[in-house]
């Protein structure tokens, strides 16, 4: 065994532990079992898959032949699986019946084991040979075997990006619910999944266009002891940020229930309200003063709720009110505030842009250039800097 197989064998069995330590935490930890259970179970099909490695740097196939088949029904899995994490973790009441079950991981299974019968008639030499990326000396038998991947890779393909497809539109309809409903976002985002998910896109379609052009593509293959790092590069991230996100919907200002889907028809998610005009204009009126006089803004933690609390409204009519009436959202509402505290605060303080950021009731200095920059136009720095060769 060489040093290249050495560190090669480092990093999976590293990458190996992660899963099992990622899965085992999401499903040991009371908070997050209920809601994490779709990410624990993709760590685990990891762990099949960085198994799966390890036993082909052994060359160890011979004797675990059947591995190769568990790694293709485990592969199928892994979209349905972010796609459950991504709902759950979004959606407090979305417990997956029997039927969508059946949909999401009975489907993708019944699919891996089609592809897997004429796999599992070939000779055991034919197999081997497969599993090692060696030729098949019987054209027939390899003729087989390469219709049998192209078929397993395609629907591997298709499940994956549909199951990605819905997470992402989940996590879409996420952001705009929870700009409704909080004035800080970034902990609620959960945007470090998207990058994650883009990573695992490229990293497979990389993959598998390694496994189609051959030869082709030889000149651009990474070695074999890169490709280990950024495997458990991935899996170290991605067991970092999922055992720190908690579940959107667990907070003490949960108010899913009391107000409108993001996707509803604007004209008609009011339509049961009592909130007429007049009424809606003395809350905007209202609104408006509070935020001005006690600095509400300055809250960090501030949510719809807390804010209709300090109302004495319904957090619906406080909703309607900002979405209809004063044409914004509750997260652009607060922030227009926040901004306009920290203008002054730029032209007036030598305080630095991150004291300012808090001051004002942003969470970190990122969040403050963004939401700075979308209202004025320009980031914080630059604005003190015109400001400052205009005095």
């Amino acid at each position: 065994m060489n040093e290249i197989e050495i560190v090669e064998i480092t990093l999976r069995s590293m990458s190996l532990g992660l899963c099992v330590f990622g899965g085992a935490f999401l499903l040991l930890d009371r908070r997050l079992r209920g809601a994490a259970w779709g990410l624990a179970l993709f760590f685990l099909l990891s762990a099949v898959d960085q198994a799966d490695s390890l036993i082909n740097i052994w060359g160890g196939y011979a004797h675990f032949l059947w591995f190769g088949g568990l790694t293709l029904f485990s592969s199928m899995l892994y979209g349905p699986a972010i796609y459950c994490y991504t709902r759950t973790m979004t959606d407090a009441d979305f417990r997956p019946s029997l039927k969508t079950a059946v949909v999401l991981f009975g489907a993708p299974l019944l699919i891996a084991s089609v592809s897997y019968i004429p796999l599992a008639r070939l000779p055991e030499s034919a197999r081997l040979a497969l599993l090692t990326g060696q030729a098949i000396s019987d054209p027939a038998l390899a003729t087989l075997a390469d219709r049998t991947v192209i078929f397993s890779t395609l629907a591997f393909l298709i499940v994956t990006l549909a199951s990605l497809a819905l997470a992402w539109r989940q996590l879409d309809k996420n952001d705009r619910r929870i700009r409704r409903q909080f004035s800080n976002i970034e902990d609620k985002t959960m945007a470090w999944l998207r990058y994650m998910m883009v990573l695992l896109l490229a990293a497979w379609f990389w993959a598998l266009g390694q496994s189609f052009l051959g030869t082709l593509t030889t000149a651009l293959s990474l070695p074999d002891y890169l490709d280990s790092f950024f495997s458990f590069a991935w899996v170290w991230a991605l067991v970092f940020f999922g055992i720190r996100q908690v579940p959107i919907n667990d907070t003490p200002s949960n108010i899913t229930a009391t107000l409108p889907g993001p996707s509803d028809d604007p004209t008609v998610k009011y339509s049961r309200s009592a909130l007429d005009k007049d009424r809606m204009k003395r809350l905007a009126d209202q609104l408006e003063r509070e935020m001005v006089t006690a600095s509400l803004y300055n809250d960090p933690n501030l949510s719809l709720r807390l804010l209709s609390d300090r109302l004495r409204a319904s957090p619906n009519y406080v909703s309607q009110t900002l979405n209809d009436h004063m044409g914004v959202n509750f997260f652009d509402f607060v922030n227009g505030y926040r901004i306009a505290a920290a203008k002054t605060l730029l032209k007036e303080t030598s305080t630095t842009i991150t004291e300012i950021a808090l001051d004002v009731g942003f969470n970190s200095r990122s969040t403050f250039n963004a939401a700075f920059k979308k209202h004025v136009g320009q980031s914080p720095t630059e604005f003190r800097q015109s400001e400052t060769k205009r005095v």
